[in-house]
Protein backbone atom coordinates (compact mmCIF):
# COMPACT_ATOMS: atom_id res chain seq x y z
CA UNK A 1 0.00 0.00 0.00
CA UNK A 2 1.65 3.58 -1.23
CA UNK A 3 2.20 6.20 1.53
CA UNK A 4 1.73 8.86 -0.83
CA UNK A 5 -1.30 11.14 -1.05
CA UNK A 6 -2.88 11.17 -4.45
CA UNK A 7 -2.84 14.25 -6.55
CA UNK A 8 -5.15 16.99 -6.03
CA UNK A 9 -6.43 18.90 -8.64
CA UNK A 10 -5.20 22.77 -8.25
CA UNK A 11 -7.45 24.13 -11.36
CA UNK A 12 -7.31 25.05 -14.51
CA UNK A 13 -5.28 28.39 -15.55
CA UNK A 14 -6.80 30.71 -17.52
CA UNK A 15 -4.30 31.27 -20.91
CA UNK A 16 -4.69 35.34 -20.59
CA UNK A 17 -2.30 35.48 -17.82
CA UNK A 18 0.18 34.83 -20.67
CA UNK A 19 -1.52 37.57 -23.31
CA UNK A 20 2.01 39.62 -22.92
CA UNK A 21 3.93 36.72 -23.60
CA UNK A 22 2.47 34.60 -26.53
CA UNK A 23 3.08 36.02 -30.05
CA UNK A 24 1.63 35.60 -33.06
CA UNK A 25 3.02 34.85 -36.72
CA UNK A 26 2.93 38.58 -37.33
CA UNK A 27 5.24 39.01 -34.27
CA UNK A 28 2.47 40.82 -32.22
CA UNK A 29 1.51 39.63 -28.73
CA UNK A 30 -1.93 38.95 -27.59
CA UNK A 31 -1.90 41.87 -25.50
CA UNK A 32 -1.07 43.88 -28.65
CA UNK A 33 -4.00 42.35 -30.67
CA UNK A 34 -6.44 43.11 -27.81
CA UNK A 35 -5.36 46.59 -27.12
CA UNK A 36 -5.59 47.69 -31.09
CA UNK A 37 -8.83 45.11 -30.98
CA UNK A 38 -10.56 47.47 -28.04
CA UNK A 39 -9.05 50.83 -29.91
CA UNK A 40 -11.41 49.56 -32.85
CA UNK A 41 -14.61 49.17 -30.87
CA UNK A 42 -13.67 52.44 -29.09
CA UNK A 43 -13.66 54.00 -32.71
CA UNK A 44 -16.83 52.27 -33.92
CA UNK A 45 -19.08 50.42 -30.94
CA UNK A 46 -21.10 48.56 -33.69
CA UNK A 47 -18.50 45.64 -33.96
CA UNK A 48 -17.95 43.40 -31.24
CA UNK A 49 -14.51 43.03 -29.24
CA UNK A 50 -14.38 39.38 -30.48
CA UNK A 51 -15.16 39.71 -33.78
CA UNK A 52 -12.42 42.52 -33.49
CA UNK A 53 -10.38 40.22 -32.04
CA UNK A 54 -10.96 37.48 -34.26
CA UNK A 55 -10.23 38.99 -37.25
CA UNK A 56 -6.91 40.63 -35.98
CA UNK A 57 -5.89 37.34 -35.08
CA UNK A 58 -6.51 36.45 -38.45
CA UNK A 59 -4.81 39.05 -40.08
CA UNK A 60 -1.79 37.88 -38.30
CA UNK A 61 -1.13 34.82 -39.14
CA UNK A 62 -3.71 32.33 -37.52
CA UNK A 63 -6.55 31.50 -39.20
CA UNK A 64 -8.99 30.86 -35.94
CA UNK A 65 -12.53 31.09 -35.24
CA UNK A 66 -12.10 32.92 -32.29
CA UNK A 67 -9.47 33.28 -29.35
CA UNK A 68 -10.17 30.12 -27.68
CA UNK A 69 -8.49 28.35 -30.71
CA UNK A 70 -5.98 30.63 -31.05
CA UNK A 71 -4.93 30.03 -27.45
CA UNK A 72 -3.78 26.14 -27.77
CA UNK A 73 -1.56 26.89 -30.97
CA UNK A 74 0.16 29.87 -29.30
CA UNK A 75 0.68 27.99 -26.14
CA UNK A 76 1.88 25.29 -28.26
CA UNK A 77 4.31 27.34 -29.85
CA UNK A 78 5.69 28.50 -26.60
CA UNK A 79 5.99 25.13 -25.19
CA UNK A 80 7.62 23.83 -28.08
CA UNK A 81 4.61 21.32 -28.71
CA UNK A 82 1.95 20.63 -30.96
CA UNK A 83 -0.51 22.39 -28.97
CA UNK A 84 -1.88 22.52 -25.24
CA UNK A 85 -5.69 22.67 -25.20
CA UNK A 86 -5.46 23.35 -21.24
CA UNK A 87 -2.84 24.04 -18.36
CA UNK A 88 -4.27 21.61 -15.34
CA UNK A 89 -2.39 22.50 -11.74
CA UNK A 90 -2.38 20.03 -9.25
CA UNK A 91 -0.29 18.53 -6.43
CA UNK A 92 1.33 15.43 -7.41
CA UNK A 93 1.44 12.38 -5.22
CA UNK A 94 5.13 12.79 -3.87
CA UNK A 95 3.80 16.68 -3.32
CA UNK A 96 5.35 18.58 -5.44
CA UNK A 97 3.66 21.72 -7.54
CA UNK A 98 3.01 20.33 -11.11
CA UNK A 99 1.03 21.10 -14.26
CA UNK A 100 -0.38 18.97 -16.85
CA UNK A 101 -0.31 20.49 -20.45
CA UNK A 102 -3.17 18.82 -21.83
CA UNK A 103 -6.90 18.35 -21.98
CA UNK A 104 -7.07 16.72 -17.96
CA UNK A 105 -4.43 15.52 -15.69
CA UNK A 106 -2.95 12.62 -16.96
CA UNK A 107 -2.83 13.40 -20.44
CA UNK A 108 -0.29 15.49 -22.35
CA UNK A 109 2.81 16.41 -21.33
CA UNK A 110 3.78 17.28 -17.07
CA UNK A 111 5.91 19.42 -15.89
CA UNK A 112 6.44 19.54 -12.05
CA UNK A 113 8.23 22.58 -9.83
CA UNK A 114 9.22 20.78 -6.61
CA UNK A 115 7.29 21.35 -3.54
CA UNK A 116 6.68 24.80 -1.62
CA UNK A 117 6.88 25.64 1.83
CA UNK A 118 6.73 29.17 3.47
CA UNK A 119 9.79 30.28 5.54
CA UNK A 120 8.21 34.14 6.20
CA UNK A 121 5.44 32.85 8.85
CA UNK A 122 6.53 31.16 12.56
CA UNK A 123 6.34 28.32 12.43
CA UNK A 124 6.62 27.57 8.80
CA UNK A 125 3.37 26.75 6.95
CA UNK A 126 2.14 24.94 3.69
CA UNK A 127 1.27 27.39 1.24
CA UNK A 128 -2.32 27.84 0.58
CA UNK A 129 -3.83 26.48 -2.78
CA UNK A 130 -3.98 30.09 -4.06
CA UNK A 131 -0.39 30.54 -3.62
CA UNK A 132 0.44 27.27 -4.93
CA UNK A 133 -1.13 28.55 -8.25
CA UNK A 134 0.68 32.09 -7.88
CA UNK A 135 3.66 30.29 -8.19
CA UNK A 136 2.69 27.92 -10.97
CA UNK A 137 1.61 30.82 -12.60
CA UNK A 138 5.04 32.64 -12.40
CA UNK A 139 7.19 29.16 -12.88
CA UNK A 140 4.93 28.85 -16.15
CA UNK A 141 5.87 32.72 -17.09
CA UNK A 142 9.38 32.44 -16.73
CA UNK A 143 9.51 29.22 -18.52
CA UNK A 144 7.46 31.13 -21.74
CA UNK A 145 9.74 33.99 -21.24
CA UNK A 146 12.76 31.50 -21.62
CA UNK A 147 11.73 29.42 -24.60
CA UNK A 148 12.07 30.64 -28.16
CA UNK A 149 8.90 31.51 -29.68
CA UNK A 150 7.88 30.18 -32.87
CA UNK A 151 9.33 32.09 -35.61
CA UNK A 152 7.08 31.92 -38.63
CA UNK A 153 9.88 32.23 -41.11
CA UNK A 154 11.75 28.95 -39.24
CA UNK A 155 11.86 26.91 -42.12
CA UNK A 156 13.07 29.05 -44.43
CA UNK A 157 15.60 30.15 -41.96
CA UNK A 158 16.35 26.82 -41.53
CA UNK A 159 16.52 25.33 -45.40
CA UNK A 160 18.78 28.60 -45.74
CA UNK A 161 21.38 27.07 -42.84
CA UNK A 162 21.10 23.92 -44.47
CA UNK A 163 22.08 24.82 -47.89
CA UNK A 164 25.35 26.60 -47.17
CA UNK A 165 26.76 23.96 -45.02
CA UNK A 166 25.97 21.34 -47.71
CA UNK A 167 27.91 24.41 -49.98
CA UNK A 168 30.62 24.58 -47.61
CA UNK A 169 33.97 25.66 -49.19
CA UNK A 170 36.67 22.93 -49.09
CA UNK A 171 39.92 23.73 -47.44
CA UNK A 172 42.22 20.57 -46.86
CA UNK A 173 38.55 18.57 -45.98
CA UNK A 174 38.97 19.93 -42.26
CA UNK A 175 35.86 22.37 -42.50
CA UNK A 176 33.80 20.23 -44.84
CA UNK A 177 33.91 17.54 -42.74
CA UNK A 178 32.74 19.94 -39.42
CA UNK A 179 29.53 20.81 -41.83
CA UNK A 180 28.96 16.97 -43.10
CA UNK A 181 29.27 16.05 -38.73
CA UNK A 182 26.18 18.59 -38.64
CA UNK A 183 24.16 17.77 -41.49
CA UNK A 184 24.44 14.31 -40.80
CA UNK A 185 24.02 14.40 -36.80
CA UNK A 186 20.77 16.46 -37.88
CA UNK A 187 20.07 13.46 -40.17
CA UNK A 188 20.54 10.54 -37.54
CA UNK A 189 22.19 11.46 -34.13
CA UNK A 190 23.17 8.21 -33.24
CA UNK A 191 24.82 7.36 -36.30
CA UNK A 192 26.76 10.48 -36.64
CA UNK A 193 27.69 12.64 -34.00
CA UNK A 194 29.04 15.69 -33.80
CA UNK A 195 32.38 16.57 -32.48
CA UNK A 196 31.98 20.49 -31.02
CA UNK A 197 35.27 21.23 -30.87
CA UNK A 198 34.74 21.00 -35.10
CA UNK A 199 32.55 23.78 -35.38
CA UNK A 200 36.49 25.92 -34.75
CA UNK A 201 37.26 24.63 -38.32
CA UNK A 202 33.99 26.11 -40.26
CA UNK A 203 34.46 29.76 -41.45
CA UNK A 204 32.70 32.47 -39.23
CA UNK A 205 29.63 32.36 -42.29
CA UNK A 206 29.41 28.48 -42.01
CA UNK A 207 29.90 28.25 -38.23
CA UNK A 208 26.76 30.71 -38.02
CA UNK A 209 24.65 28.79 -40.68
CA UNK A 210 25.34 26.11 -38.04
CA UNK A 211 24.05 27.51 -35.42
CA UNK A 212 21.35 28.50 -37.09
CA UNK A 213 20.68 25.42 -38.07
CA UNK A 214 21.06 24.12 -34.40
CA UNK A 215 18.70 26.56 -33.23
CA UNK A 216 15.90 25.89 -36.05
CA UNK A 217 16.05 22.39 -35.98
CA UNK A 218 13.71 21.91 -32.91
CA UNK A 219 11.32 24.57 -34.53
CA UNK A 220 10.51 23.08 -37.39
CA UNK A 221 10.65 19.42 -36.47
CA UNK A 222 11.27 18.06 -40.29
CA UNK A 223 14.48 15.98 -40.52
CA UNK A 224 16.82 17.95 -42.76
CA UNK A 225 16.42 15.77 -46.04
CA UNK A 226 12.78 16.35 -46.53
CA UNK A 227 13.96 20.22 -45.88
CA UNK A 228 16.19 20.44 -48.83
CA UNK A 229 15.48 20.15 -52.18
CA UNK A 230 16.57 17.08 -53.36
CA UNK A 231 17.57 16.32 -50.14
CA UNK A 232 17.53 12.61 -49.58
CA UNK A 233 20.32 12.26 -52.65
CA UNK A 234 21.94 15.04 -50.94
CA UNK A 235 22.32 12.82 -47.52
CA UNK A 236 23.09 9.31 -49.83
CA UNK A 237 26.06 11.46 -51.23
CA UNK A 238 27.05 12.80 -47.59
CA UNK A 239 27.09 9.47 -46.40
CA UNK A 240 29.36 8.20 -48.65
CA UNK A 241 31.77 10.68 -49.40
CA UNK A 242 31.89 10.56 -45.42
CA UNK A 243 31.88 7.20 -43.79
CA UNK A 244 34.97 7.53 -41.18
CA UNK A 245 32.07 10.36 -39.92
CA UNK A 246 29.99 6.93 -39.34
CA UNK A 247 30.00 6.51 -35.43
CA UNK A 248 31.82 2.92 -35.13
CA UNK A 249 31.58 2.71 -31.22
CA UNK A 250 27.81 2.59 -30.84
CA UNK A 251 27.50 0.46 -33.75
CA UNK A 252 30.36 -1.75 -33.36
CA UNK A 253 28.44 -5.09 -33.80
CA UNK A 254 27.20 -3.78 -36.89
CA UNK A 255 30.24 -2.35 -38.75
CA UNK A 256 33.50 -3.52 -36.48
CA UNK A 257 35.07 -6.98 -37.41
CA UNK A 258 38.62 -6.59 -36.92
CA UNK A 259 39.56 -5.91 -40.65
CA UNK A 260 41.34 -2.55 -41.40
CA UNK A 261 41.40 -1.29 -44.80
CA UNK A 262 43.59 1.00 -45.99
CA UNK A 263 42.91 3.89 -48.45
CA UNK A 264 44.88 6.61 -50.47
CA UNK A 265 43.98 9.47 -51.36
CA UNK A 266 44.19 10.14 -55.29
CA UNK A 267 45.14 13.43 -54.95
CA UNK A 268 47.64 13.73 -52.64
CA UNK A 269 48.58 10.06 -51.90
CA UNK A 270 48.35 10.24 -48.38
CA UNK A 271 47.61 6.99 -46.80
CA UNK A 272 44.86 6.05 -44.01
CA UNK A 273 44.06 3.19 -42.02
CA UNK A 274 40.53 2.05 -40.79
CA UNK A 275 38.49 -0.50 -39.36
CA UNK A 276 35.75 -2.17 -42.31
CA UNK A 277 32.53 -0.49 -42.70
CA UNK A 278 28.99 -2.13 -43.56
CA UNK A 279 28.64 -2.63 -46.92
CA UNK A 280 25.34 -0.12 -46.95
CA UNK A 281 27.96 2.65 -46.11
CA UNK A 282 30.88 1.40 -48.71
CA UNK A 283 30.94 2.37 -52.65
CA UNK A 284 33.74 0.79 -54.68
CA UNK A 285 34.01 3.47 -56.78
CA UNK A 286 33.02 6.56 -54.59
CA UNK A 287 35.16 7.33 -51.08
CA UNK A 288 36.10 10.57 -49.67
CA UNK A 289 39.33 12.21 -50.25
CA UNK A 290 41.38 14.03 -47.54
CA UNK A 291 42.38 17.08 -49.60
CA UNK A 292 41.56 19.08 -53.16
CA UNK A 293 40.72 22.22 -53.98
CA UNK A 294 37.27 24.31 -53.83
CA UNK A 295 37.36 24.85 -57.38
CA UNK A 296 35.03 21.44 -57.78
CA UNK A 297 32.09 21.74 -60.09
CA UNK A 298 28.36 22.13 -57.59
CA UNK A 299 27.81 18.28 -57.10
CA UNK A 300 31.13 18.08 -55.73
CA UNK A 301 31.03 20.48 -52.76
CA UNK A 302 27.80 19.25 -51.83
CA UNK A 303 29.01 16.14 -50.82
CA UNK A 304 32.78 16.67 -50.00
CA UNK A 305 35.27 14.90 -52.07
CA UNK A 306 35.06 12.39 -54.11
CA UNK A 307 38.04 9.71 -54.73
CA UNK A 308 38.33 5.99 -56.00
CA UNK A 309 39.13 3.37 -53.96
CA UNK A 310 42.86 2.03 -53.71
CA UNK A 311 43.17 -1.34 -52.33
CA UNK A 312 44.71 -2.36 -49.50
Amino acid sequence: MSDQNPPRALGQINPSIFDDLLVLPSGQTVSEIKAIARSVVNANPKIKLTHAVTALLNGAGLAVRDISQAYPVMLGDAFNVDRVDAINAYIAPNGEDSVWLGPKEGQGIQISFGSHISLKSNPPRELTDAERIAKIESRLRSHIELSPQHDPNARDKYKAALEKLVKAPVHGGSGSRAAAQILLSLYNGSDWQMDLTDLRLLDPESREAAITALKFDAQVDEEPHTVLDDGNAIYDRLKHAWPTLYNPIRHHDDCLDNIVEYWKCPECNQGLERPQYPDWIMNDDLIPTCCGDADHDEVDMYVGFWGHSVLK
